[in-house]
């Protein structure tokens, strides 16, 4: 596809988990596509531009799904604001990631039960969200649980931990399913 953005895709990711592959997936896709790809640590300077300068200037947003993704504020965030300015969300399943691979059925409990869940897995999480979307964190879940549906039926699957050959083929189909996904998503 021939990006009409600035950045032909946005990497959403939890850095704890998942930043070499994060970076190592940045690195494929700019070479693979001749296009820019946002990745905050490369092209963030101010936190208060991510959405504007980031997210609303991406054709889609890929998601590296790792276990502990949605337990962090400013990725759920940039997931609500994905659907609000309706840029599409690819979810990349990363395997070969002993210890950090999504849970489904996890995420699913605590996006139904943010509340209750959140201030175990991030503290700090639940005043980020209320201070973006105030009390009510219903359009938050309501984008959160469009995503996992993404995940259960229409995920990508990448190992960053395989051969040359079959990490390249891979990410070939991953820009595929972003531009098929682009296709089935843009206004005719």
């Amino acid at each position: 596809w021939a990006p009409k953005h600035r950045y032909a895709a946005f990497l959403s990711h939890f850095k704890v988990e998942a930043a070499s592959d994060a970076r190592y997936l940045y690195d494929m896709l700019r070479k693979m596509l001749r296009e820019p790809i946002y990745l905050d640590s490369s092209a963030l300077t101010d936190l208060r531009t991510l959405f504007e300068d980031g997210l609303d200037q991406s054709e889609v947003v890929v998601i590296i799904c790792s276990a502990g993704v949605l337990s962090r504020p400013w990725c759920l965030l940039e997931l609500l604001e994905a659907q609000r300015r309706a840029v599409p969300v690819v979810p990349v399943i990363i395997s070969g990631i002993a210890g950090r691979e999504f849970d489904l059925s996890a995420m699913r409990r605590l996006i139904a039960n943010l509340e209750g869940e959140m201030p175990a897995l991030n503290p700090y999480c639940l005043e980020l969200l209320h201070e973006h979307c105030g009390d009510d964190l219903s359009e938050l879940q309501a984008a959160l649980s469009a995503v996992l549906d993404k995940v259960e039926s229409e995920h990508v699957e990448w190992n960053p931990h395989a051969g040359d050959a079959e990490i390249v083929l891979e990410v070939q189909e991953m820009v595929e399913h972003i531009a098929r996904c682009l296709l089935y998503t843009s206004p005719s």
